[in-house]
């Protein structure tokens, strides 16, 4: 009997097949299952690999043994002429079958099962410079083709934190913010969000292949290795398109030099571009804000402002932000976040204090200590609301000194476009949101009161197709009530059942 024959008759052939058909499968669903529950890709391609590894033994074990009535047998212990492999390789030619027909399904259903078409934020008109509700103008401009990738862009990643205390963590992502935040003020470089950029921390994939999602030419990002009074700090700045490096250094300082080290990476970036951006971004024109000299507060700073905008414990947030502010009551920045936390803490139901009260005070203490800043006017603006009857011309006038102080501040234009939500001028709240997510297109939040807004205008499919995108990017909806009601008239029952 030849080796062919042989083969065929152990159905190894046929575990083959039925083999490579599973695996196909198991691929394929998993190629559409696991983005669903944001699963890193490297979780995919181990699958993958098991599944190659897995083939050999797989075969092997089909060689050396039959299935019987009494269960698995070695083969040479098998009496032939009593054997029921032809009975089994009818089973598994009809598994290959069924298993084949599967396939077809799992590719076509991925291929031409109909999809919600992504939403673009309506086009905006100039935000208004009073707050008189008016319906004058208030239609927005089809949204704009896409742009080519803009030369002068650049996106920070989040810096590995190399340090040995894994909680180090938000001490990397704070420098990574301190830099973002001081080439956003450069002219002529546009500056991918945080929220953008923070999205791929810790994802495995190449500067290039995050730079063609970001839309950006440009991508910095490093390393921070803190231990004891001294840190390390490992920059690189890289051109997407060649995947070539521009500039890259490592700073070996005492902790006292942290923010002489910001603004040096800084200033070495804008000299980098400095064939892009031309001669009008200079570099002595990049600052990091150093408004504190007190190394503990600034520590102290950067663990809070993490927490606040994770939202991931806003007591803790507060607890430490007043802790920053009593060790150094000269730190602006240490008095803004302090009145930003205080104002969101009723919106997520923390009443055991006058938080108003907390917001109007701090936000005036950070505003005496620097007029200049944003996020101030923001947080009384939000508390503005928090006080019945609500004084929605207030309301207005601080988000609108917000903006003006900062017009790259996201979330004063969300806020304002809740405002606008709120007393029926939808148009202008679109036009909010759609600043909102041009600057920060990644802000679940806004998404979610775009949504809102759309569903408030009666424009069910709009607000769904928002409502989904927050879903998927695993956002939890606070008001996903406000959405049954659409599911039901959209025919989702169960999907409604689900919230």
């Amino acid at each position: 009997m030849n080796f062919l024959a042989e083969l065929k008759r152990r159905n190894v052939i046929r575990m083959a097949g039925l083999y490579l058909v599973g695996a196909w499968l198991v691929t394929q669903v998993a190629g559409t299952v696991l983005p669903m529950f944001g699963a890193p890709e490297w979780v995919a391609r181990s699958i993958v690999i098991l599944l190659a590894l897995g083939a050999i033994p797989t075969l092997v074990f089909a060689w050396l043994y039959e299935l019987t009535p009494e269960g698995f047998k070695r083969d040479d212990e098998v009496d032939h002429t009593r054997s029921i492999a032809p009975q089994t390789a009818q089973r598994m030619d009809r598994l290959i079958f069924a298993g084949v027909l599967a396939l077809i399904a799992v590719i076509a259903a991925d291929r031409w099962w109909p999809r919600a078409e992504p939403l673009v934020p309506a086009a905006s008109t100039p935000a208004p410079t009073n707050t008189t509700p008016s319906r004058d103008a208030l239609a927005t401009a089809p949204p704009a083709a896409p742009a080519a990738i803009d030369p002068n862009s650049i996106a920070v990643l989040p810096f590995v934190n190399m340090s040995a205390e894994a909680d180090n963590e938000y001490f990397s992502d704070g420098i990574s913010e301190e830099l973002l935040n001081a080439l956003v003020k450069v002219e002529g470089l546009s500056v991918a969000s945080r929220t953008s950029s923070f999205a791929y921390k810790g994802r495995e994939m190449g500067a290039a292949a995050i730079a063609g999602e970001l839309e950006v030419a440009h991508i910095l990002e490093g390393s921070v290795r803190k231990s004891g009074n001294r840190v390390r700090i490992t920059a690189q700045l890289i051109n997407a398109a060649s995947d070539r490096n521009l500039w890259s250094q490592t700073f070996d300082r005492e902790l006292t030099d942290i923010f002489a080290i910001q603004d040096e990476i800084a200033k070495a970036i804008v000299a980098a571009l400095r064939d892009t951006l031309g001669e009008q971004a200079s570099a002595a024109a990049v600052g990091v804000r150093a408004d504190t000299a007190n190394l503990e507060a600034y520590d102290l700073y950067l663990k809070a402002r993490e927490l606040f905008i994770a939202r991931s414990d806003l007591r803790e947030s507060l607890r430490l932000f007043e802790q920053v502010v009593e060790i150094d009551p000269q730190f602006a920045r240490g008095w803004e976040g302090l009145a930003a936390v205080a104002a969101v803490m009723p919106s997520w139901r923390q009443n055991d204090r006058d938080y108003t009260a907390l917001t109007q005070r701090a936000a005036e203490r950070a505003l005496a200590l620097d007029p200049s800043l944003s996020m101030p006017w923001a947080a009384l603006s939000f508390a503005a609301r928090a006080t019945l009857p609500v004084d929605y011309a207030k309301v207005l006038e601080r988000s609108t000194r917000a903006i003006d102080a900062d017009p790259r501040n996201a979330t004063a234009y969300l806020w304002r476009s809740i405002a606008w939500t709120h007393l029926g001028f939808f148009d202008r709240a679109l036009a909010d949101q759609g600043h909102c997510l041009r600057i920060d297109p990644a802000y679940q939040n806004c998404i979610r009161w775009n949504g809102l807004t759309y569903l408030f205008m009666g424009d069910n499919p709009r607000a769904l197709a928002r409502f989904q995108t927050g879903v998927e990017a695993g956002f939890s909806f606070n008001r996903a009530e406000s959405f049954v009601a659409a599911l039901l008239r959209e025919g989702q029952p169960i999907a409604a059942q689900m919230l």
